[in-house]
């Protein structure tokens, strides 16, 4: 009895031991009989399940299971009786309708007619973080596999363990299998680079932004920015590189032609001859480049300040317009007066608003200085006014002829030469108004000039008049080329009644014996008359020929598409013939007026200095002067400066490509000795003797009169003065004067 007391009192002892151990549990428990019903059910459960322990002892296993379905319960509750034991995952539903994830693990005990023995864990929050384990490597996947950036990871014994497609891509490999068998260091340009990067890698655990110079499968150089790390085991060996590699070759290919552009366009805008400027959208100036140092600004001076500060009064309304159309995003354009420490300029100007996205936030323009093309322009409205006028009023007739033969314009002089009015005759052929033989000769010299053969600038033909009669005209032709298109311009002068006297003169001189008493007087004056005639035709020649070219420019003028340079280039030919008729009529005065020196003691080197002081002298002519400090003259300034100039403009121009012009002086015999030589073309000796003559000249555009009037000049002074030259060596004119002034009586 008593062991059986002791015995009972151990089983109760064991019983309660079981009750706390039970109690006590984290997981759930419970024990269901064979059908599925509750005996027995810790607080684990209950609070996992949100049940009392009252409620459940009420319920079944198919009140809670939320997964199964009770003929699937009864199931594997069969099947755990065949095998004692099962382990396996569900899910039940929660008082409050939530549904837990969890794990079972059920025995069999056959005893008492057989019963389940349940442990029960809540596995809600594991199988939560599994599925998002399972979504993150999904995620991580698709990244791996798709961002554009290369992934790797490399050994620190050089071989390559993963790759992605965007490092195959950028690397140019076919595959990820390929790359793979690749080392790493052969996708080095330099590949003893990378043990010095993997020590400072292994040294500092992580490297970001590394730009890398890695070599293609074709050999081509890639640009990357690497960012990775060393991964260690616990014992800090490391295991393996991974990182990141991101192409940066076309951003660098870009950035290296933005950075050329940049210089390019800086270079370009520096050094740009047009005044370029940023404003903000007050008007403040906040760039410009250093043309403005042409006009003696200097850059610091307008930086920050109000662009109206160096606009014109006159024309600062305008410019706040102007402002205010940009701030509205338009373009602007047209001509301002600026204030510059040279004085004011007029420049042209364009102006376009600085946009940032959709907004205006600023200015920038471009000013060229046109003050001269403006003053040219003005002048050139002048002179073609003036030079209108010389054709106008000009004796001789002139035409303009097209390529198809057509006059294009005729001046008012060819209706009082040939009765015609010009509407009769623009757009009629030249040739309709000149007898057979002369059409003849006129289209043979067109014709030579086409071809570039030298014809006679001056002939005659005979022209039939409205009225009917035969008229001699001299013409003088010459073409120029306008839109592709030959134009010729003809001056004719009327030569019917001096061809009339020359041929009475020559009828006069057959009878010469017979009328030599009585016709003396009447040949005299007709001789007289005929030299007049002669001379008037040679100084009318010389005249002519520019002002031939002078109605030629201003057709030109007149029908040619406005441009700085194209007016620049016919204002200059018009100045060249002004200047030339110019010299031939100053040249006929100073050779017709009587010459009485002043004399005046002077420096012969100051004299010849201020002589040089109004010419130009070409850059290929080198000049040379020897003459001595002490040297003095008694002469007129004006006239031997004005003899000296001569001497030294026929010089230089018989030097066109260059040379040296030697001037020498020196005392001898009483008299001043001075010298100027040149290495030009030289003149032919058959010409020597006419050069101190009127009107014959050995230049193109000469007057023929600039010698004789030196030699005037001289012998005024009582000097005298001598000419010696050889062809294709040069030529050296002597001037001798009274050493005290030898003023000619």
């Amino acid at each position: 009895m008593l062991e059986k007391r002791l015995l009972a009192r151990r089983l109760r002892g064991e019983a309660k031991r079981y009750v706390a151990v039970i109690e006590a549990a984290l997981d759930g428990f419970w024990v269901n009989d064979l059908k599925g019903r509750f005996l027995d059910v810790n607080s684990s459960y209950c609070r996992m399940i949100g049940y009392t322990r009252e409620e459940l002892l009420t319920m079944s296993i198919s009140d809670v299971e939320a997964l199964e379905k009770p003929e699937e319960t009864a199931q594997r509750v069969r099947k755990i009786i065949e095998q004692r034991s099962d382990l396996f995952e569900t899910r039940h539903r929660r008082k409050d309708g939530k549904i837990i994830d969890v794990e079972v693990s059920a025995n069999y005990v056959d005893a008492d007619g057989g019963y389940m023995v349940v442990f029960l864990r809540d596995i809600t929050e594991r199988k939560k973080a599994e599925e998002e384990l399972r979504e993150s490597e999904a995620k991580f996947r698709g990244l791996f596999e798709n961002v554009p950036d290369g992934i790797f990871q490399t050994t620190p014994d050089d071989r390559t363990l993963a790759v992605n497609p965007a490092l195959v891509r950028i690397l140019g490999y076919e595959s990820e299998e390929e790359l793979l068998k690749a080392k790493p260091s052969s996708m080095w340009m330099k590949p003893e680079k990378r043990k010095a990067y993997v020590k400072k890698l292994e040294r500092e655990g992580v490297l970001r932004n590394v730009e890398l110079h890695l070599k293609r499968k074709d050999g081509q150089e890639a640009v990357v920015l690497e960012n990775t790390h060393a991964v260690r085991d616990e014992q800090g060996k490391v295991l393996y590189y991974e990182g990141t590699m991101t192409d940066i070759t076309e951003r660098r290919r870009i950035e290296e032609a933005l950075k050329k552009s940049e210089e390019e366009y800086r270079t370009l805008l520096e050094n740009a001859r047009d005044i370029i400027v940023t404003f903000d959208l007050k008007g403040n100036v906040t760039s410009v480049n250093r043309a403005v140092e042409e006009y003696g600004f200097k850059k610091k001076e307008i930086v920050g300040e109000s662009m109206l500060r160096f606009v014109s009064e006159k024309y600062r309304p305008e410019a706040l317009k102007e402002l205010a159309e940009i701030a509205r995003g338009n373009q602007v354009e047209g001509e301002i007066g600026l204030i510059t420490p040279k004085g004011e300029k007029i420049a042209e100007y364009r102006g376009n608003p600085t946009m940032l996205g959709k907004k205006v936030v600023g200015s920038q323009a471009i000013f060229r200085d046109i003050t001269e093309r403006k003053q040219m322009e003005e002048a050139l409205r002048a002179s073609e006014e003036r030079y209108r006028t010389v054709i106008e009023g000009m004796h001789e007739s002139l035409a303009i002829i097209g390529e198809d033969q057509r006059i294009e314009y005729v001046n008012p002089e060819v209706e009082r030469h040939t009765g015609y009015k010009s509407e009769e005759l623009i757009g009629e052929r030249f040739d309709r108004f000149l007898t057979p033989e002369s059409v003849k000769i006129a289209t043979e010299n067109y014709e030579k000039r086409r071809r570039g053969e030298r014809v006679p600038s001056v002939y005659e033909v005979q022209a039939v008049t409205k009225d009917g009669a035969l008229k001699d005209f001299q013409m003088s032709v010459s073409i120029c080329s306008e839109a592709g298109k030959l134009k010729t311009v003809v001056v004719f002068e009327d030569v019917t009644e001096r061809k009339r006297m020359l041929r009475e003169l020559e009828s006069y001189s057959e009878h010469l014996e017979e009328l030599v008493e009585e016709k003396a007087k009447d040949l005299k004056e007709a001789e007289r008359m005929a030299t007049i005639g002669e001379t008037a035709a040679m100084v009318a020649h010389d005249l002519r020929n520019p002002l031939q070219t002078v109605a030629n420019i201003l057709y030109l003028m007149k029908s040619a598409p406005a441009g700085k340079k194209r007016h620049l280039d016919l204002e200059e030919k018009l100045m060249r013939q002004v200047n030339f008729m110019d010299r031939v009529v100053i040249n006929l005065q100073e050779y017709a007026r009587p010459l009485k020196p002043e004399l005046t003691e002077t420096s012969l080197r100051q004299l010849i200095s201020e002589t040089f002081s109004t010419m130009k002298v070409p850059d290929n002519v080198q000049v040379s002067l020897t003459i001595p400090e002490d040297l003095r003259l008694m002469v007129d300034t004006t006239l031997m400066r004005r003899a000296f100039t001569n001497l030294i403009a026929n010089a230089l121009e018989a030097m066109p490509a260059g040379g040296r012009l030697t001037i020498t002086a020196s005392e001898k015999d009483e008299a001043t000795c001075i010298s100027v030589e040149d290495t030009g073309a030289g003149i032919p000796e058959k010409m020597l003797d006419e050069i101190f003559r009127p009107l014959p000249t050995t230049k193109p555009g000469g007057t023929g009169l600039g010698l004789v009037i030196v030699k005037r000049l001289v012998d005024a002074h009582g000097g005298t003065v001598a000419v010696e030259s050889k062809v294709g060596r040069g030529t050296v004119f002597t001037v001798k004067l009274p050493l005290r002034g030898g003023e000619k009586r």
